[in-house]
């Protein structure tokens, strides 16, 4: 059997107070190491409620510019009544509002303006439907406006 001395003794556990401390530093690495890569997935984890309410409320503005500008129906330009009057209209898409002016031949005789809404013209006391086939037929017995291509 052979005999351990304190010489040998003090050496393990200087040799152990090296070794636990090494562990212990790469435990700490380790640990670290973790901390961070959880950061990087919490990081990349599903976004805010707030950005997503941001991104979907853009998108319908989006769409309903690309609406207003490439799809709803417009009721600028020239008309003609049956009364041989020209009607100039000039419909503001973003508010429904049309600019009305009213000429006999070269003569302004009447402006103003009036509101659109689907496909109902109101101007003034005169209230007329749109058939979006460029009539609009004037529901207090005034006839029918047809558009001048």
């Amino acid at each position: 059997m052979t005999e351990i001395s304190g010489s040998d003794v003090n050496k393990i556990l200087e040799d152990k107070e090296i070794y636990d401390s090494q562990v212990k530093k790469l435990e700490i690495e380790n640990n670290n190491k973790a901390n961070v890569i959880q950061g990087i997935v919490y990081k990349n984890s599903n976004p805010s409620p707030i950005i997503i309410a941001i991104i979907i409320i853009i998108i319908f503005i989006v769409i309903w510019f690309l609406y207003t500008i490439l799809l709803k129906p417009v009721l600028s330009g020239k008309w003609l009544s049956n009364n041989k009057n020209i009607w100039m209209m000039q419909h503001n898409i973003f508010n429904n509002n049309v600019c009305v002016r009213i000429y006999n031949g070269k003569k302004l005789i009447e402006r103003g303006s009036a509101y659109f809404n689907d496909n109902i013209f109101k101007y003034g006391n005169k209230i007329g439907i749109w058939n979006y086939s460029d009539n609009i037929i004037l529901l207090d017995g005034e006839g029918n406006l047809q558009r001048i291509k």
